[in-house]
């Protein structure tokens, strides 16, 4: 493995385990790093856990206190602090934000500057640049965000095509999965509120409730409540079918 102790000021309490691991270091103190390259960068930075190919590369300096785990996982990552990236090249973009958290293979890969998000999944949040205050659990689940923020999404393919569309609410599998820029929806059940797109302020809380609305302000409460509605706005249906 690397040798740090030529960079080496007055670290304390590092374990660097591989070719070019901690080959920068000087005062960061509590690392644990595994893999080639591995926090190659690392200066000041500490207790930081980091293990992977590339894992965590660019980080220099910062409070640290970052869980990498993956190859090129958080490979451009600076100065933030308090992340979790583990999969292979989640958080691959980010740079000084802090906070977020990415499990799963390319989860928040184009995250830039967006804090405080949660992506669990293959992809989730996987094109969120700076959307902050997002949860995407779930394949797929808001894979398209990008600005948007206060998006929660929990299921397969779960508000998936939202794109600048905020404070919206899907969970179950493909609920609000058509929202791209509609705010203030909430889609709770399979394919609950599946084809709102643009339209706001609708709620859809059961198995396929409002299922083909692209209509605005509605409730529907129930198994396939309102299910045939089209267009229709404004309207209440409580009770299945």
């Amino acid at each position: 493995g690397s040798d740090p102790s030529g960079t080496t000021d007055t670290a304390s309490n590092n374990i660097g385990i591989g070719v070019y691991t901690l080959d920068s270091i000087t005062t960061g103190d509590g690392n644990v790093v595994v893999g080639y390259n591995a926090a190659t960068a690392l200066t000041t930075s500490g207790s930081n856990v980091i293990i992977g190919t590339s894992a965590g590369a660019a980080i220099t300096t910062g409070s640290g206190e970052n869980v990498i785990v993956g190859n090129n996982a958080a490979v451009s990552l600076t100065t933030g602090a308090q992340n979790i990236a583990i999969g292979d090249n989640c958080l691959a973009t980010q740079t000084t934000v802090n906070g977020n958290v990415a499990i799963g293979d390319n989860a928040m890969y184009a995250n830039t500057s967006g804090d405080s998000n949660v992506g669990v999944g293959l992809v989730a949040l996987n094109a969120n640049t700076s959307g902050g205050a997002n949860t995407g659990i779930g394949a797929n689940a808001l894979d398209a965000n990008t600005t948007a923020s206060n998006n929660t999404g929990v299921g397969y393919l779960a508000l998936s095509a939202a794109t600048t569309g905020a404070d919206n609410t899907g969970i179950g599998k493909d609920a609000l999965k058509a929202v791209t820029t509609g705010t203030r929806n909430t889609g709770v059940g399979w394919a609950a509120g599946q084809t709102i797109a643009t339209a706001n302020d609708n709620t859809a809380m059961g198995w396929s409730a409002l299922f083909v609305t692209t209509g605005a302000e509605n409730t529907a409460i129930g198994s396939y409540a309102m299910q045939s509605n089209t267009s229709g706005a404004s309207n209440t249906a409580l009770g299945d079918h």
